[in-house]
């Protein structure tokens, strides 16, 4: 083997191993635009914290309403237990 197929034989060898690496690194490229663009996607589902605490206060208010109910019928029913009681002694 001589010099001449030798330089042709590594020229050959960086031509494939640069155009592995070309290919290797646009691929690379659009994984990562990929990626960013799925993460713009998935942050616009997302809910901000204003709206997510106008949510919560929704759900709640129905059960703190019911929660003051309740603690004012249990205030009428001790209330007339010590009137009884109060009464009978």
């Amino acid at each position: 083997m001589d010099a001449t197929n030798l330089i042709a034989l590594l020229t050959l060898i960086v031509l494939v191993v640069g155009g592995a690496l070309s290919l290797l690194w646009s691929k690379v490229n659009a994984m990562s635009q990929q990626i960013a663009d799925e993460r713009v996607r998935s942050a616009e589902k997302y809910i901000t914290t204003h709206n997510m605490e106008r949510r919560l206060e929704q759900a709640i208010a129905p059960l703190e309403k019911m929660m003051e109910r309740m603690e004012t019928q249990n205030n009428q029913i001790v209330q007339l237990l010590q009137k009884h009681y109060a009464e009978a002694s």
